[in-house]
């Protein structure tokens, strides 16, 4: 596994409690993006002070701009989200979640000013708010109700989305950190089956992508904006289940990466990429398989970004889970496998201040499609067409490689800032660069140039079409070992960087070594298929 997946879990509420592909769809254009309009207060101060913005992650834990630890501490603050129940006269508070009609707009802003609400967040130790929304109150030009803002009289005649501007520059400038929640497709009330189950559910996976774009750009400017937390409880619908990995249009781990990707490329370098796991799986009763297997298959596919420090998976836990609860009633229970996982982290020693930087391992998975991680191999253009191409996010090597699947693993161990800043890269197809003896007998040999390392490689069905090489900052050993995998896994002992190719034999180099070239052969039921790395000492 790789080790930021061990990391910081952010619930989707306090700790233990319950782009385009296509134009962006038509808005308000005169809706301004959040601005500072007031001074904030002397708690607001303080909490400003005590972080400098915009957030990473060290390992396990999330770090500010000057490298110390920022233990998310989030009050859910629920409401333009919607909370209609789906039954009844959508304007009768009867038919809305606990009677709260919240018309689109966070909660509370009858009854009491915006800055006496973030007053008690302040008082609660919060030092971040989790704001979920609907992708209905996005596109909704409507004002809201006056009733809705009753107790802020300067947020009457504005639209949903103007109101929710509002509330985030307040909150920004009271020394908060703002993570966005894309909660629901409809301004309704989750879950369930509700027709907010998936991304994709009451909308097109084009417009998701859309909103969530449109959305970062609006807020870039306000870099107390921190992080974008894709969908709520993905789950499954009537008919089908969501799920990770499979390459269909319900593929969460998919879908996630993609948008997680051009978020970082497209928007907002700067944002937090928060995923949460599948929430449900399965039709509920003794005679059918079902389950909660959240954050579970990260461990054999994990979510690699363009930028690696920007990801934080999320799991959700809830006070009220019993330990034979799972959400379901009557028959179809599961024992709650969670609840020692979740307490371990909770009880976690803690840490304060400076977080050292720390070793960072990427998986690289070409089931579906290209997988180039790297901003500068994607600028470079199509590098093997009509392969399939992965490709190590910036500042990572090659590590390891599987014989069959087309996985790969993704190192900076031992070598951070291993690759020349503004060095050339190299496509190998051939051996013209095999140098200093057959390192692998009977085989083809696609071999870097002396002082480069293999950062991508690519594939045709199953047999190596080519190798990506990276130019070295500096010169590189020469001395080195072949390592074979053809026929078994040949890993270092504890295997660092985790299950990167379950069911495949693999092969990884130690992590004081680089890969230098990749060994196969067309003989017969060998297929060209990866088969030996060649590993030098860094």
């Amino acid at each position: 596994m790789k080790k930021s997946l061990l990391g910081v879990a952010l619930t989707a509420a306090l700790i233990a409690a319950g782009a385009p592909a296509t134009a962006a769809p038509a808005r308000d254009a005169s809706a301004p993006a959040a601005t500072h309009t007031s001074s904030p207060s002397t708690a607001g101060s303080l909490l400003a002070e005590s972080w400098q913005p915009p957030l990473s992650t060290r390992g396990r834990y999330v770090v500010d701009a000057r490298g110390d630890r920022f233990k998310l501490k989030s009050v859910n603050w629920h409401g333009a989200q919607g909370s209609y129940s789906g039954t009844g006269d959508v304007n009768d508070p009867a038919s809305h979640h606990d009677a709260e009609k919240s018309d689109q707009v966070p909660l509370g802003l009858d009854r009491a000013p915006l800055a006496g609400i973030l007053a008690d967040f302040h008082r609660l130790g919060a030092n971040s708010i989790r704001l979920p929304f609907s992708n209905e109150m996005l596109h909704d030009q409507r004002p809201v109700p006056d009733r809705a803002v009753a107790a802020n009289p300067a947020l009457k005649g504005k639209t949903p989305l103007q109101v929710f501007d509002a509330v985030i520059a307040a909150t920004t400038a009271e020394g908060f950190a703002v993570i966005l929640n894309n909660h629901t497709n409809t301004s309704r009330w989750c879950c369930g089956l509700d027709g907010n189950e998936r991304w994709n559910t009451s909308q097109s996976t084009a417009r998701w992508e859309a909103d969530w774009l449109f959305l970062a750009h609006r807020y870039k400017n306000d870099k107390r904006v921190v992080g974008a937390d894709l969908y709520n409880e993905v789950r499954r619908t009537v008919m089908d289940d969501a799920n990770w990995g499979w390459g269909n249009d319900h593929d969460w781990w998919a879908a996630s990466q993609r948008v997680g990707d051009r978020l970082l490329t497209e928007a907002n370098p700067d944002l937090l990429v928060i995923v949460e796991g599948i929430n449900w799986q399965g039709i509920p009763t003794d005679l059918t398989p079902h389950g909660r297997p959240t954050l579970e298959p990260a461990r054999e596919l994990s979510h690699t970004l363009v930028a690696s420090n920007k990801l934080v998976h999320s799991a959700h836990f809830y006070g009220y889970t019993g330990p034979h609860h799972t959400g379901a009633t009557g028959t179809g229970e599961t024992s709650d496998w969670r609840a020692p996982h979740w307490q371990r982290l909770v009880d976690a020693p803690g840490r304060s201040g400076a977080v050292p930087v720390t070793d960072t391992w990427d998986m690289l998975s070409t089931d579906h499609a290209d997988f180039v991680q790297s901003l500068r191999a994607r600028a470079k253009g199509d590098w093997d067409n009509g392969a399939r191409k992965a490709a190590c996010p910036d500042g990572q090597r090659i590590v390891g490689l599987s014989h069959d699947g087309g996985r790969g693993l993704c190192t900076d161990t031992g070598a951070r800032g291993l690759a020349a800043p503004a060095g050339t890269s190299t496509v190998v197809r051939d051996e013209r660069h095999v140098s200093d003896g057959d390192w692998a007998g009977g085989y083809t040999k696609f071999q870097c140039p002396t002082n480069q390392f293999m950062v991508g490689y690519s594939l045709r069905g199953r047999a190596v079409s080519a190798v990506l090489c990276a130019e070295a900052a500096r010169a590189l050993p020469k001395a080195g070992r072949t390592l074979w995998f053809d026929r078994g896994d040949n890993r270092p002992a504890g295997a660092p960087g985790g299950e990167f190719a379950l069911g495949n034999h693999k092969g990884q180099c130690r992590s004081d070594e680089y890969a230098a070239g990749v060994a196969h052969s067309g003989a017969w039921a060998r297929g060209n298929k990866p088969a030996a790395l060649l590993c030098r000492a860094l």
